[in-house]
């Protein structure tokens, strides 16, 4: 039981990153309504976005992997269980925050009128997307 509470708290926290991924620049460009040159400091500032959080992201994957290392003994440590659990929930933590202060940066190369219609779409994708839990 323990076991299997475990395998579904690590599928948890791995398919939380899937969702936090934003739309990608050449999808927003038409329903935005992006100028070239958003387009180029958007597309620049996602490039060093994936290069400068790089590390974070490793540290995350990392973490997942030595979990499921962990969850797969035969009789699983419950102490080392929890300790990298926490580990793990404090680097999605911080990467999570990195990349909200980069969505910050890009929701600043928007006009007022760009960002409102953003929220739209965000809020219209929260929406229709499923819920962690719901069976």
């Amino acid at each position: 039981m323990i076991q299997r509470k475990l395998n579904l708290l690590g599928v948890l926290l791995l398919s939380g990153a899937l969702f936090a991924q934003s739309p990608s620049v050449h999808g927003l460009r038409k329903e935005l309504g992006l100028t070239d040159d958003q387009v180029k400091q958007l597309r620049d500032l996602r490039k060093q976005q994936a290069e400068q959080l790089k590390p974070q992201r490793d540290q995350v994957r990392s973490g997942a992997e030595n979990l499921r290392s962990l969850m797969a003994a035969p009789n699983p440590d419950p102490t080392a269980v929890g300790k990298q659990v926490l580990d793990l929930r404090q680097a999605r933590t911080a990467l999570r925050q990195a990349r909200s202060a980069w969505n910050d940066k890009a929701k600043a190369i928007l006009t007022p009128e760009q960002q409102n219609r953003l929220s739209e779409i965000q809020a219209k994708r929260h929406r229709s997307r499923p819920r962690a839990g719901v069976l």
